[in-house]
């Protein structure tokens, strides 16, 4: 079955070097997200030396469960069977049971995601960060597409994260605090109420851990991330990439990873996740 086959009825838009299909009714909407796709592309590409065949797909809600095994609409992410980012064109809500804990719990981290995303209305839209997370995908579709999975899975979304953001700093700085205070704010949950607390526990519940415990290991790897890219701009990326990836490095004991990262950027912290 060929690509146009597969992907009937669905628009292939023409405009872009990358392949690109949206939802008939998201033609529009599809422009400004594939743009940024295309320029996430061309930035890691130029930093990574690698050029992977990736494509897009922007859904509506009818068509999502017709190209991905997914069941959270919204929630973008990269099919490595289709060599395609998934992502909604229109609104989510899988992060609202995100707002409505921290309702709950803490009336001041609220605020702080207030003070960023409110809108004029006078709720709380985290669209223009999940927005950005097309370039964390494309960041899995380059290490994946070489066959090469990290050691670690938390070291993967590490890798991916810091993708981000290296290119949230270098192609749209203005974007920096919209996508920085939604993870630092999650970082600061209190971790007593979460299922997994531990390295070893990302490991062991990938798959199925809740959304806002992913949320919470996310906010250490941000942090992190800026941490390392603060210390070594794009090159923290790219020794990320040629220390691991590059050199395929698999069977390795926990001890050996955080030494390898260390070497890598000195200021890490080993126990960035307690």
């Amino acid at each position: 079955m060929s690509r146009s086959e597969r992907y009937d009825p669905l628009l292939y838009l023409h405009s872009f070097p990358l392949p690109v299909y949206a939802s008939p009714a998201l033609d529009q909407i599809a422009h400004p997200i594939a743009t940024r796709f295309t320029r996430g592309y061309h930035f890691l590409r130029k930093a990574l030396g690698a050029s992977p065949q990736v494509g897009l797909l922007v859904l509506s809600s009818e068509d999502w469960l017709r190209y991905t095994a997914l069941p959270v609409y919204g929630l973008t992410h990269y099919d490595l069977a289709q060599q395609m980012v998934i992502t909604g064109g229109q609104p989510s809500t899988f992060w609202h049971l995100v707002l409505a804990m921290l309702a709950e719990t803490s009336a001041q981290l609220l605020q702080e995601l207030r003070a960023v995303y409110e809108q004029p209305d006078g709720q709380i839209d985290l669209a223009a960060h999940i927005d950005l997370w097309i370039v964390h995908d494309l960041g899995h579709a380059f290490h994946l597409q070489r066959s090469y999975w990290f050691p670690r899975r938390w070291l993967m979304e590490l890798f991916a994260d810091l993708c981000l953001y290296a290119y949230v700093v270098t192609e749209e700085p203005d974007r920096l605090s919209v996508l920085e205070t939604f993870p630092h704010v999650m970082k600061k949950i209190q971790a007593g109420g979460l299922s997994a607390q531990a390295l070893q526990d990302f490991e062991t519940h990938y798959l199925d851990m809740p959304l806002e415990t992913y949320l919470w290991y996310h906010g250490h790897f941000f942090e992190q991330s800026k941490r390392m890219y603060t210390a070594a701009g794009v090159s923290a990326l790219q020794n990320m990439w040629y220390s691991f990836v590059v050199n395929n490095v698999q069977d390795i004991s926990d001890e050996d990873v955080i030494a390898m990262l260390k070497r890598i950027q000195p200021n890490i912290e080993a126990t960035f996740v307690n």
